[in-house]
């Protein structure tokens, strides 16, 4: 099909679709949402409406003039409008209105925001993400996507799956970005941290404050004759403490709560590596903020995490690839010292949940979906082991270290949906 005729199709099946809906109001559209519809008209339709092209104003018109093709594309806050060859007028010809536009085109109404709080001196950056489902209904929940080491907001944003979660379910989701820090780690696991011996070299990049970091034989920060050789600009990028992450969070989701107008007892984490072992941490120290936490391929092993002040839930997801080798999904290998024991009593004690019995269900296929998994449950003592408990431990067939993108489905609809603070 020619893109003009696809172009045209498209007019003329959106006007009938939304005749319907000719009364419906975009009073309360935000503005962001406006500012974002032309380019995404642009990106979509550039048969029509090659761009980028400059917003420009006409009475109560905002729109955009295409000059290769002679059309017009705008609105007035309320209804979106076409002009030109594209709809055969040299007047303004009612597309449909904002909202109608918006439900039909999910995506294009969202609004990403980069924001800033200002946490003990330090200016703290977060992006959020609110979906226009979100914009839509009042008390929509919120979701803080927490990344993994040398990474930042907007690369979780960009590569771990949560916009499109929340353009489908009606999320917020927050995406903080963690400080930079240069530092040691203990990757040979002997209990001590010896420079340039044994795998412990020298690491310079985004971390999470979960306790680990800046501890003596798990994590020491470099004292300033290790940062030879780094730029000026890296240097003057780096923590010389651990920060106050658990303040940036507490002072992130008031802000974004307050901004997009989410529900308070529906609060969430989800973490991936050490923002994983940073949520397992949140868990423990914020169970009186976040409904439930989903912690992926990371736990707080070397410090301690607090008790929690009720019973969250906890699930836990790794790849079954790991960098020891390969768990098994289909037979149950849990012990008290190999490393799913380990990492069970770790995460478990955030609830003082006994690991001493649990339950198994091998090669699961999650529903929905093509994931094939082995289950771990650790009950509260009379409870029942079924998944999903309060605690649960799950290994994805298949999957190496990384956040795929497609477990975030599975992990808001299977769990995190399910749970709200009392």
């Amino acid at each position: 099909m020619h893109p003009m005729a696809r172009v045209r199709r498209w007019l003329a099946a959106i006007v009938l679709a939304c005749a319907g809906n000719a009364d419906v109001q975009a009073a309360g559209v935000p503005g962001a949402v406006l500012t974002g519809l032309l380019p995404y008209i642009e990106q979509q339709y550039a048969a029509a409406f090659p761009g980028p092209q400059v917003d420009r104003r006409s009475g109560a018109y905002t729109y955009r003039y295409y000059p290769t093709t002679g059309n017009y594309v705008g609105y007035d806050g309320v209804d979106l409008y076409a002009m030109g060859p594209v709809v055969g007028s040299t007047v303004p010809v009612k597309v449909m209105s904002i909202i109608a536009w918006c439900d039909a085109n999910p995506a294009s109404c969202a609004v990403t925001a980069d924001r800033e709080v200002l946490v003990g001196g330090v200016t703290r950056q977060y992006l959020v993400y609110a979906s226009w489902k979100a914009l839509k209904t009042p008390n929509a929940p919120l979701v803080v996507m927490v990344h993994g080491s040398n990474q930042t907001g907007r690369y979780a944003y960009q590569n771990f799956g949560w916009k499109e979660v929340a353009d489908a379910e009606g999320l917020v989701v927050a995406y903080p970005t963690g400080l930079n820090y240069c530092y040691f780690e203990d990757k040979d696991h002997d209990g001590r941290v010896t420079p340039g011996l044994g795998g412990d070299v020298r690491q310079v990049e985004t971390k999470w404050a979960n306790g680990e970091l800046g501890l003596a034989g798990v994590a020491p920060l470099c004292t300033e004759n290790q940062q030879i050789g780094l730029d000026e600009a890296t240097k003057q990028s780096l923590q010389s403490a651990p920060a106050d992450d658990d303040g940036f969070m507490r002072a992130m989701v008031a802000a974004a709560s307050a901004e997009w107008a989410t529900d308070p007892k529906r609060i969430y984490a989800t973490g991936f590596s050490n923002g994983g072992a940073y949520v397992h941490h949140l868990a423990g120290a914020m169970a009186d903020l976040f409904a439930a936490v989903h912690v992926h391929s990371g736990v707080t092993l070397d410090a301690p995490v607090s008790r929690a002040s009720r019973v969250i839930p906890l699930l836990f997801t790794d790849g079954a690839v790991t960098d020891v080798g390969t768990v098994p999904i289909d037979v149950d290998v849990y012990a008290a010292g190999n490393t799913i024991g380990r990492y069970a009593a770790a995460l478990a004690s955030v609830n003082g949940t006994s690991t001493a019995t649990h339950g198994f269900v091998g090669s699961l296929r999650v529903p929905g979906t093509g994931l094939d998994v082995g289950v771990y449950t650790f009950p509260e003592p009379g409870r029942v082991a079924a998944p999903i408990s309060s605690f649960s431990m799950v290994f994805l067939a298949g999957l190496t270290h990384r956040y795929p993108d497609y477990l975030a489905g599975p992990v808001w609809s299977l769990f995190l949906k399910n749970q709200r603070l009392p």
